[in-house]
């Protein structure tokens, strides 16, 4: 059994990785969207500046407790969001990262506060009944790409992607105590994560120049195959994706250093960097 303090720490860095995530699938949303489709865009911006009011919410409530991690930020983040703001012309909010890089330096020194609880419950809330909005925003423009009422500058695989994370994360929050405790609950996230990690070695294989990359393409095309045949929880898990890691750091890497020939968003790199490190971190270490 977790403490209470234990338990909310717990949930407010799940918050802290999920909502960062949801906030750049809004903003990748925004620069995949063609400009003639303006009402949709400002529905997408009302997103991306919801899910930053509520990760500085998260931050509020967890001053003291919230602790950094590189599934939250990494040392690329706020190069490649600097980056990525001046290709796109789409600002993002830089200093917002800033505070979370800043965690790091803050001491854990923050006690059990009996309103914390109360806090949290409320935060939760917010940000279920947001994550419903946006999941309805995901099937409207799903609905409008399939009968071609709408240009999607990527794949709509991409953006079911999307919907699909944002739905097994509002599905975790309401059930977040039996998370922690049920063995056969952390093995379907697991699962989940996996076809995510197998998700994320496809689309950066399609996002490389076919004529131009060929060796990175082999070795994505390497990954796509092994995660295809992974199905259980194992050290040869953990193996592949420290290697697949370190697969998507060389990426990084070369995007930000535009030695890479690709249509990959900068941010969408280190974006898949966090979610591979939050993948190994229920691989090593669970919930």
């Amino acid at each position: 059994m977790f403490t209470n303090e234990t338990y909310h720490k717990k949930i407010l860095n799940l918050n802290m990785f999920y909502l960062r995530i949801q906030k750049e699938h809004a903003y990748f949303l925004q620069t995949l969207i063609p400009p003639k489709q303006a009402d949709l865009i400002k529905s997408i911006t009302h997103f991306h500046e919801e899910y930053q009011y509520l990760i500085q919410e998260t931050m509020n409530i967890g001053a003291g407790i919230l602790e950094v991690s590189d599934y939250m930020v990494t040392n690329y983040t706020l190069s490649m969001e600097k980056l990525t703001a001046f290709l796109t012309g789409h600002p993002i909010d830089t200093d917002l990262t800033i505070l979370e890089l800043n965690l790091a330096t803050q001491p854990v020194i923050k006690e059990w506060d009996k309103n914390l609880k109360e806090a949290v419950t409320q935060l939760n809330q917010k940000i279920t009944s947001l994550n419903r909005e946006f999941i309805k925003l995901h099937n409207d423009v799903l609905e409008k790409v399939s009968t071609c009422g709408i240009l999607l500058n990527t794949y709509p695989s991409f953006l079911l992607h999307m919907k699909e994370e944002l739905i097994h994360y509002n599905e975790l929050l309401p059930n977040i105590i039996s998370y922690f405790e049920n063995d056969n609950l952390k093995f379907k996230s697991i699962e989940f994560w996996n076809n995510i990690m197998l998700d994320h070695a496809i689309f950066t294989h399609s996002f490389l120049d076919p004529k131009n990359e060929i060796e990175l393409l082999s070795r994505a095309a390497t990954f796509i195959n092994s995660f295809e045949q992974l199905s259980n929880r194992n050290n040869l898990t953990i193996k592949l994706t420290e290697d697949f890691r370190d697969f998507i750091v060389q990426i990084t890497e070369g995007i930000f250093n535009c030695e890479i020939s690709s249509m990959m968003n900068p941010l969408y790199c280190d974006h898949i960097l966090r979610e591979v490190n939050f993948y190994l971190y229920l691989l090593k270490y669970s919930l």
